[in-house]
């Protein structure tokens, strides 16, 4: 078989017809020739995309030398589009040849290639061997257009169509189109009322299929592969969640930065060359092994990316890994007895799996771990109750871990179930913590990052046993959302750009002492400037989470605040789920106000040194204790700029003027009757009045007007 290129042939039916006709009888033999100067050797490797079987049977246009021919063709296997083929109906013609990815219907996009200004000095079929052969994936679409220029025939696009007694073509249906100005496009084909197809032909190389990228959701035999499913000498990409649930191959196997891949229970899964999990600034890789088997021929490589100037810690995904993956890189580990740090200097000291390092690059580093991956079913990391009973652990496993999932963990003498992460993100560097139940600050997540290390403080010698069934796919970010207890409580410190949060939450069979088994402790970072906050036990614990027992009347919670001096907001929040009737107050022990945070849930002042135990928490505060001036005693208004306080009482009362910074601007004993306050304030300026008599309090809010 041979593909011929064809220079000229006028009308092929009638050149096939004549053919068979008696060369003594037929007058018009050799009126109209067909003339093949050369062919196309026939190439098994060659696939020919055509809608035509028959060749052009008809033509049609819109009465000019100028139209446009398009179809769509989608690729079989992995392949290049090298040659496009048509029949050009009148001579002295020119043909532009453009092929696309995309076609909406109405728009072409993504052009893929050209070829333009072909000529073509006689009409008849022709093929045009393109400047650059263009790829296509398995399944892909690709659309070819053609644009027509036949000054010597005004039906310049070829079509395929039935005509009785001679031809009957099956034709296509959505997958060709024609037009007059190559911008909009006419359907022609099966049930469209015109009723042919356009002759227009791909020819398409096929290539040695060396990768399969593997995108979207799903499993490995019947997901979505670039080039198909991988085979043994195909290498396996994962740029997507995929989950092996058959026996599968491949020769190289990489899982791209923020994918999975899944191995099912007793699955098997064989790399015939080297397994990869790749890792940048948006993330890491993931290997979730729930108990199959995994058999690398090759090398294990997993990377974990460090950004430059934080700390990071980190903990090894392998057996056998030495310090000297970290080079150029500062290491260091927490020595629990000593509760000192350790800097590493050796290059060949042995990285323990579970347990975890502080590093600091002072560049963007990948870091990459060689060797045999930990992927025991129950890996048991030992925690020891020596000094301040602190130890860095690690995630043992390249992938993520729920430290909330029951039944996936067990924690032997672990102070309040609570594990504590590193974050370089939060605050700059900072803490965030979750005891299984909620996060501090919120919306802390329980996903312990693959590569990951994280603190617990053991109540005595015990240990973290974290099983396969903890392993995790879902998000590493740790801003992922989780559940709210019902009467949960949390205040929030806002520091300039920095924030920090404590918790409080309500649960039968607690007391309100410190609960070792549910209270979090406060982990403090080194950064002053952060306004960290918390609340103390009876016992002085400083406490991140709260577990409270069921909410009684009249429960008083020192808050604590340590920071540097500056302007501070405490914002309450979460008090939603709480009972309506149960109420919350904010004291200001040094201001001596209650504030409602049902009503006012942002409280702002100044923090000055000294000010760490200034507030206390009230729930379900006895409000009796208050007892209000009437307004018919006491009034207070603006005028200009004064504050005009109007005492009803027959004995002297106190003012106190505040800013909304909560900071005492003015105390002044007033007498019965108007009094004057001058402020000389700024336009606008809000101010807090307090006037006391004896036991009544009356508080005003008071604007300075223009």
């Amino acid at each position: 078989m041979s593909y011929w290129s064809v220079v000229k042939v006028i009308y092929i039916p009638l050149l096939i017809s004549n053919f068979y006709r008696t060369i003594d009888n037929d007058t018009k033999i050799n009126s109209e020739v067909g003339y093949f100067p050369n062919k196309i050797a026939y190439d098994a490797n060659i696939s020919l995309y055509s809608y035509d079987q028959l060749g052009a049977t008809s033509a049609v246009g819109y009465g000019s030398a100028i139209a446009y021919g398009l179809v769509k063709y989608t690729a079989s296997a992995a392949q290049q589009i090298t040659k496009i083929g048509t029949w050009v109906n009148g001579s002295s013609a020119t043909v532009d040849i453009y092929i696309y990815d995309d076609f909406d219907g109405s728009t072409l996009t993504n052009l893929l290639g050209s070829l333009t200004g072909q000529s073509c000095t006689l009409p008849g079929y022709y093929t045009f061997t393109l400047s650059s052969a263009i790829s296509i994936s398995n399944g892909n679409d690709f659309y070819i257009k053609i644009k027509y220029n036949t000054p010597t025939y005004n039906f310049p696009i070829p079509t395929e169509k039935a005509i009785t007694g001679y031809a009957s073509p099956v034709l296509e249906s959505g997958k060709c189109w024609i037009s007059s100005s190559g911008a909009s496009w006419t359907t022609v084909g099966s049930g469209s009322g015109r009723e042919y197809d356009v002759c227009i032909k791909s020819y398409n190389v096929g290539t040695s299929v060396t990768s399969s990228t593997f995108t979207g959701t799903g499993n490995w035999s019947t997901g979505t592969w670039s080039d198909g499913v991988p085979t043994a000498s195909v290498n396996a990409i994962i740029d997507g969640a995929c989950t092996v649930t058959a026996t599968a191959t491949c020769k190289n196997l990489t899982i791209n930065e923020t994918k999975s891949l899944t191995l099912n229970s007793g699955i098997s899964l064989s790399v015939n060359s080297d397994f990869l999990i790749k890792s940048s600034a948006t993330g890491t890789g993931l290997f979730n092994d729930q108990e199959g088997t995994l058999t690398v021929s090759g090398t294990k490589t997993i990377q974990r990316y460090i950004t430059a100037t934080n700390w990071h810690i980190v903990s090894s995904p392998v057996t056998n890994a030495l310090s000297g993956v970290f080079n150029g890189i500062y290491l260091k580990y927490y020595d629990p007895s000593a509760q000192n740090f350790t800097y590493i200097t050796s290059s060949t000291e042995s990285l323990t799996p579970g347990k975890g390092y502080f590093a600091w690059a002072t560049s963007n580093s990948t870091v990459s771990f060689s060797g045999t991956l930990n992927s025991t079913n129950s890996f048991n990391i030992a925690v020891t109750h020596a000094g301040d009973n602190w130890n860095l652990v690690g995630n043992p496993f390249p992938c993520n871990v729920d430290w909330a999932l029951e039944g996936g963990w067990t924690k032997t003498n672990i102070n309040a179930s609570t594990m504590y992460v590193y974050d370089p993100s939060y605050n700059g560097g900072d803490y965030r913590s979750h005891n299984g139940t909620v996060g501090v600050p919120g919306g802390s997540s329980s996903i312990i990052p693959a590569g990951n290390g994280f603190w617990v403080e053991a109540s005595s010698t015990g240990n973290l046993n974290v099983r396969k069934t903890a392993l995790t796919t879902s998000s590493q970010s740790f801003y992922k959302s989780v559940a709210t207890p019902a009467n949960m409580f949390r205040m929030r410190a806002d520091k300039e750009i920095y924030s920090n949060e404590t918790v409080i939450y309500f649960e039968d069979g607690v007391t309100n002492n410190y609960d070792p088994d549910k209270d979090a402790k406060k982990f403090f970072t080194d950064n002053q400037d952060i306004p960290q906050i918390y609340t103390t036990a009876p016992t002085n614990e400083q406490l991140c989470i709260n577990v409270l027992s069921a909410l009684p009347n009249n429960v008083v919670v020192p808050l604590g605040i340590y920071t540097t001096p500056g302007n501070i907001a405490f914002t309450a929040f979460d008090y939603e789920n709480m009972d309506a009737n149960e109420n919350v107050f904010l004291e200001d022990v040094t201001l001596s106000q209650m504030i409602d945070i049902r009503q006012q849930p942002v409280y702002s002042f100044t923090f000055n040194t000294g000010d760490e135990n200034r507030f206390l928490l009230h729930f379900n505060y006895n409000q009796t204790n208050i007892n209000p001036i009437d307004n018919s005693e006491i009034s207070i208004y603006s005028f200009g700029k004064n504050i005009y306080v109007n005492n009803g009482f027959k004995e002297n009362a106190t003012i106190k003027i505040y800013n909304l910074l909560g900071n005492e601007i003015l105390a002044s004993v007033i007498r019965p009757g108007l009094n004057r306050l001058p402020m000389n304030p700024i336009a606008g300026d809000v101010y807090i009045v307090k006037a006391i008599n004896g036991k009544k309090i009356f508080t005003k809010k008071i604007m300075i007007s223009k």
